[in-house]
């Protein structure tokens, strides 16, 4: 997996698997499943910006 935006999923993964990822996550991930920062994993905090953009989208 290379440089890319993943879900809670992936992090439980690398915790049974201890594998090395260099991999993006949202602060929403670091919620869900706080062991995530037991890792060296890139967190995105999504601005109110973002939050508007998406609900847009959606």
């Amino acid at each position: 997996m290379g440089n890319a935006l993943y879900d809670t999923n992936v992090m439980i993964e690398v915790l049974k698997t201890r594998k090395k990822l260099n991999v993006y996550i949202t602060i929403l991930n670091i919620v869900e499943f706080p062991r995530g920062l037991e890792f060296d994993l890139k967190v995105i905090t999504p601005s109110l910006k973002d939050y508007l953009l998406a609900v847009r989208i959606s």
